[in-house]
């Protein structure tokens, strides 16, 4: 199915995600300096939501993982839609990159981790969001109108090595495997 030339493509609101982004990048980095995990449990509600960790990672990690291909398969003519797609699920992966690191800022904090091995898997989160962000502003009409055309292949391959890297040190740590 040969896409409309006249229907508009999907453009985000990039001002006000990118404030949002930013603001939410600071919270997070800010409870991570100013909060770190210390060893104590915190709570039995903090500790609830922050156990659902580990099934929302999985979600920015299968969506980030689809945007490069869907990406590259956009470049056919015949399949040129599936980048428009593309900014749409990147946009959700952002968001779900967020809500993942905040949790596992929670998870960590609240349930009497510290060390190492939580930190690295922690921080790698927080640079990922943070990552995943930078990519879907690099993809957006205003940044490619300030001459940052090229980095958005570059930033989207540093959040996907990124988040190799973070998934690694979070599955050494949920393991027992040590650092």
């Amino acid at each position: 199915m040969a896409p409309n030339p006249d229907q508009k493509r999907f453009r985000l609101p990039h001002a006000g995600l990118a404030l949002v982004g930013a603001g939410l990048w600071a919270v997070l980095a800010f409870l991570v300096l100013r909060m770190p995990p210390d060893g104590r449990e915190h709570g039995n509600l903090g500790q609830f939501i922050g156990r659902l960790h580990p099934l929302l990672v999985h979600g920015p990690v299968a969506l980030l993982a689809l945007v490069p291909l869907m990406e590259l398969a956009g470049l056919r003519p015949r399949w040129e839609y599936l980048r428009s797609a593309a900014a749409w699920i990147l946009a959700v992966a952002v968001i779900a990159a967020f809500a993942a690191a905040f949790d596992g800022w929670l998870l960590a904090w609240s349930g009497g981790y510290r060390g190492r091995d939580v930190t690295r898997p922690h921080v790698g989160g927080v640079w990922l969001a943070a990552a995943c962000a930078a990519a879907a502003w690099a993809r957006s009409g205003p940044a490619r109108g300030a001459g940052v055309r090229g980095a958005y292949p570059v930033l989207l391959a540093f959040a996907v090595g990124l988040m190799i890297w973070t998934g690694h040190g979070g599955a050494r740590f949920r393991t027992g495997t040590g650092s």
